[in-house]
């Protein structure tokens, strides 16, 4: 047994952490198609048991138990420092963060709009967050319980759960393959989970920037706070069609400013957004100075550390299965996301990938020819 032997680069390179990714990517879709369908019968209505049971079971069951297998089975020695929960938040990160969510929902619901307006009304069926209830009665009753679903589950729950297994656990499986390559890769697999040609496209390009942010934040919680923000404002969005639907808001005199959301909306929250990043990125790299510049004082550099993600070793949490022994030299490290060691998926991370997309992309093909 080699104890005292290091893993050298072409080691590295041998893919066995993608590989697992893309399995554990299977397994995890696997556990929500099976769990909707047994507990379809559950899942029925709008009941507050409904919302209690998918908000603290449904999705904790299919996104937490993939991460719980594939750290326990093999060996991850800090599941939590992993999937990047393990550090605190800035303050002003985080309230850009929460801003940029909200501009990104800002220029979707314009882009929708301009869709609904001058294109196909029906389209607001494909996007909204009640699916069909806008155009279902119901009792004040079952109206807050709507309400109620939409915030724990929709807003909080997806928020959260979904953040853990995509940009926690997915995109940080895979960053050995590249920036690009690993925040591309986990948007199309974000986008194919919804089985939804539509909703699938947009959840597909707001993962790019939630990705993109977690990437270059090196902290999972602040995609978790971006997702909230941004579902929060499609929730307002939902909720506004509901009571349109039910004649609490009349949009007869306001239909011009309505189509001037749109069209300027269009326009300038794209411009916006892109200033954001800006700042985000600059607050980042201020962070990363402060962190480097106070490496003399110990007490400065550790309260730092608790705010901002340092660059960690991209396999120091993650040894070989083949059980030798040996560990990683602190050396031998990525020195950050800028410049990583490349790897190519192997054919068991392809064929995995694989599986899941055509699955994905049947069942969405047949989810559009029963509803039509």
């Amino acid at each position: 047994m080699e104890n005292s032997a290091l893993i050298t680069r072409e080691e590295i390179k041998s893919n066995e952490l993608v590989n697992d990714t893309m399995k554990a990517l299977l397994w995890m879709f696997l556990l929500y198609f099976i769990a909707s369908v047994a507990f379809s019968g559950i899942l029925v209505g709008n009941g507050y048991m409904n919302i209690f049971f998918t908000a603290l079971v449904f999705y904790p069951l299919f996104t937490l138990l993939p991460i719980y297998t594939y750290t326990k089975i093999k060996p991850v020695q800090k599941p939590k420092t992993f999937i990047r929960m393990d550090k605190k938040m800035d303050g002003q990160l985080m309230r850009q963060v929460i801003v940029l969510g909200i501009l990104i929902a800002l220029a979707y619901i314009s882009f929708i709009l301009i869709l609904v307006y001058f294109i196909d009304p029906t389209i607001l069926q494909n996007v909204n967050p009640l699916g069909n209830a806008v155009s279902t009665s119901y009792s004040t009753e079952e109206i807050v319980s709507i309400i109620a679903q939409l915030i724990v589950v929709f807003v909080i729950s997806a928020g959260i759960f979904e953040e853990l297994f995509f940009r926690g656990f997915m995109l940080n499986g895979l960053r050995a393959l590249g920036e690009k390559k690993a925040i591309i890769i986990t948007s199309v697999a974000f986008g194919l989970m919804h089985l939804s040609l539509f909703q699938g496209s947009i959840a597909c390009l707001i993962s790019l920037f939630i990705g993109y942010i977690a990437y270059t934040l090196k902290n999972t919680r602040y995609a978790i706070v971006l997702h909230i923000a941004y579902n929060s404002i499609i929730v307002v969005f939902a909720l506004i069609l509901l009571f349109i639907q039910y004649g609490i808001i009349t949009t007869g005199s306001m239909l011009y400013y309505i189509m001037g959301f749109g069209i300027g909306g269009i326009i300038v929250f794209p411009i916006m957004i892109k200033l954001l990043i800006s700042k985000i990125k600059n607050r980042n790299n201020e962070l990363n100075t402060k962190a480097s510049a106070s490496e003399v004082n110990t007490d400065v550099q550790d309260d730092l550390k608790e705010v901002h993600v340092t660059e960690p070793y991209l396999f120091e949490m993650y040894t070989p299965v083949n059980n030798t022994g040996r560990t990683f030299e602190d050396g031998i490290k990525i020195d950050d996301y800028k410049n990583p060691v490349k790897v190519t998926m192997s054919t068991g991370a392809k064929l995995s990938f694989g599986v899941y997309i055509f699955v994905t992309t049947s069942l969405t093909i047949l989810g559009t020819i029963i509803i039509q």
